[in-house]
């Protein structure tokens, strides 16, 4: 919790038992823990896990990756995101139990939203939190940073999210007024058989323990450009 304070991170602490519960009340509320804050948690709480408070508070949205420990599923599922809001930066990112947490620059007007595009991807901002890294997730998984030295990123096409999310990125004339347009949704196709079946048998949870492996290693500015390279087809070398 700590280390993520001095990024300027809102936090509060998190318990229930799926360890993402906030522990205390109007959390959604809160400002900048102090030292003192931090300490009582901590006494109350030992080894607690923590959430960063997203959107407006710490400056910080998420786009909250959940495919089930897929590394196929993440690949198709980031082809298909970015089909819809352009690219996504080299940024601050968080492996989870899951999937991967990454962050970016708080982008207003976003708001909220689950399973965006009917995709595994929530949108997460001003009301949420995200579980922060050295937490624990319920299957055992501990949340790690990808680059504990990268910055946190803006999106480089943020009108073109926020359109996007309200359901305002169609062409004109080939629909209802944007008041009426509703986001269609959209279903991450199944990979390829030939990513599926690796020389060695790999399961997709492991081929997700491989590409964030591969990623964590790739040199700054590199990331994204590596996560492609596994997407693209080259999974077995993941």
């Amino acid at each position: 919790m700590l280390e993520a304070t001095r990024r300027g991170f809102a936090v509060v602490p998190l318990g229930g038992r799926d360890g993402k519960r906030p522990r205390i009340e109007a959390w959604a509320q809160r400002g900048i823990a102090t030292i003192n804050e931090l300490n009582t948690w901590q006494r109350c709480w030992p080894g607690t896990n923590y959430g960063i408070l997203t959107g407006e508070t710490s400056g910080v949205d998420v786009l909250d990756f959940d495919v089930g420990g897929s590394g196929y599923a993440l690949m198709a599922t980031w082809a298909r995101l970015e089909e819809r809001i352009g690219a996504i930066p080299e940024t601050w990112t968080v492996a989870t139990g899951t999937g991967l947490h990454v962050y970016v620059r708080h982008v207003p007007g976003a708001g909220s939203h689950p399973r965006i595009f009917g995709l595994p991807v929530d949108y997460l901002s001003t009301g949420r939190q995200a579980v922060g890294p050295g937490s624990v997730h319920a299957n055992g998984a501990v949340y790690r940073e990808l680059d504990r030295d990268a910055a946190v990123a803006a999106l480089p096409q943020a009108p073109r999210l926020v359109a996007a999310l309200h359901g305002l990125d169609r062409p004109s004339g080939t629909g209802p007024g944007p008041q009426a347009v509703v986001a269609p949704a959209v279903v991450a196709p199944d990979a390829p058989k030939r990513r599926l079946l690796c020389p060695r048998g790999v399961t997709g949870e492991e081929a997700l323990e491989r590409a964030v492996a591969v990623v964590e290693a790739a040199g700054e500015g590199r990331r994204n450009h590596t996560l492609n390279r596994c997407r693209s087809g080259s999974a077995a070398r993941c």
